[in-house]
């Protein structure tokens, strides 16, 4: 009987934690997190992967700068070598046997001179770390306008899904007014009605597709976050209370822009690296010097030996029909190419800059302007609505005032982004 007073309890206890798992499953679902443009922002920068896999870049590059430091140290080698005797003589034929010699040997190869290849090659793994260093800012500069643009595609389209709905909401009250108008025999046409039940229809589609459009908005923004597709989140609407652009000096900020931004360092590291190819290919022209020192042990008949030998190797290749001097006027041309490349690159940094500073203060003024638009246009059609529910206006200037709204939070959100993209891209040139 304790046995099976046992069972049922485990019984029983099973399905109080399966549903407990369920209840917590359904909750986590409909539970929605509230987060702002800062909070997203924080998580892009920590759970992206796109950031992470570029991380993982700079540290392959760190051990690249390691492996060609170590070509400078002597490399030792161990070599161990038994011969073995096929015994053609003894009783038992074909018989093989480790009568032969029997050696082991020790090398060390010490370079001494390589024509600063090892040197060169060494400063080219340090500039390819640097500039995979100032790509990993880029890609999380870029990482994160992304996640500003899907952020404000999110609020954009739940605007417009709440403005359907309430439009929806108009409309179905006044179907039933005229309705119930229509069955009491008062003079409202049919086609009234069927005008209504149209615009119903009509604006349901529009709302679905604004509310499918900000789940893949919602999706998308959540990739990039580097949590699970399914997350529920409420993103809080943003508000610009000021520009910041009080602290932005065009001519001071050109000058960091020009010597300590990202893009600005990757061109002066591509030059730099330039420059090492050129020293390379003349490496080419000089001579290589190595030392050699080698220990051996040898067994040959019972006797046991040893010997060592030190040796100085050079190698120089005097004459290759021109093509060393070709690879060297080959590399200049690259070289200034990559001069010429820099010099582009740093005057297009000072034009973005340049653009960005007056884009910014002209959007600020249309975000601000836009934004006295779309509450005086939500009053209006507040108006409307009850001029429209109370037969004073026609569909066709309700609806007129609905799109007037629609158009006007479009223009809103996307004024918004736009600046906030602007600034973002105008302060990540100086970092």
């Amino acid at each position: 009987m304790n046995f099976l007073i046992k069972k049922e309890n485990i019984k029983i206890n099973g399905q109080t934690v399966t549903k407990v798992i369920a209840f917590s499953l359904i909750f986590s679902r409909s539970f929605s997190v509230e987060t702002t443009l800062e909070d997203v922002l924080k998580k892009v920068k920590e759970n992206n992967r796109e950031i992470k896999v570029q991380n993982l870049i700079v540290k392959e590059r760190e051990y690249e700068v390691k492996k060609s430091f170590k070509e400078f140290l002597p490399t030792v080698e161990l070599e161990a070598n038994q011969e073995f005797i096929k015994d053609e003589d003894g009783s038992e034929k074909n018989e093989w046997t480790n009568d032969g010699d029997k050696y082991e040997r020790l090398n060390v190869n010490i370079p001494i001179f390589t024509g600063w290849r090892n040197t060169n090659n060494y400063k080219k793994s340090v500039l390819a770390k640097d500039i995979s260093e100032q790509e990993n800012n880029l890609v999380g500069y870029d990482v994160e306008e992304r996640a500003i643009f899907y952020y404000f595609e999110i609020l954009n389209n739940r605007t417009q899904a709440e403005i359907s709905q309430r439009v929806i909401e108009n409309l179905k009250d006044q179907e039933k007014r005229l309705k119930e108008l229509y069955e009491n025999g008062q003079m409202v046409p049919k086609s009234e009605l069927l005008k209504v039940d149209a615009d119903i229809v009509a604006e349901e589609a529009v709302k679905e597709r604004r509310v499918q459009e900000q789940r893949s908005a919602e999706e998308a923004l959540y990739l990039l976050m580097g949590i699970n597709l399914d997350s529920n989140y409420t993103f809080a609407d943003y508000n610009l209370v000021k520009n910041g652009l009080e602290s932005y000096d065009l001519q001071r900020d050109t000058e960091v822009a020009l010597t300590e931004g990202s893009q600005a360092k990757i061109e002066e590291l591509r030059l730099k690296d330039a420059d090492l190819d050129v020293k390379l290919a003349r490496a080419d022209l000089l001579p290589e010097v190595f030392g050699t020192y080698e220990y051996r042990i040898s067994d040959d008949d019972d006797d046991t030996f040893s010997d060592y030998q030190v040796a100085l190797t050079a190698r120089w290749e005097i004459f290759s029909w021109g093509s060393t001097l070709d690879d060297i006027n080959q590399k200049k041309v690259v070289k200034e190419q990559a001069e010429l490349n820099y010099s582009n690159r740093m005057d297009e940094i000072s034009l973005e800059l340049r653009n960005n500073y007056r884009e910014l203060l002209t959007l600020y003024k249309e975000v601000h302007s836009q934004q006295v638009r779309l509450e005086l246009l939500k009053e209006n059609l507040e108006i409307d609505s009850l001029r429209y529910l109370n037969g004073l206006i026609e569909a066709i200037d309700y609806l007129s005032s609905v799109s007037d709204l629609s158009e006007t939070a479009a223009t809103y959100f996307s004024l918004q982004r736009e600046f906030l993209l602007r600034k973002r891209e105008y302060e990540n040139l100086l970092k």
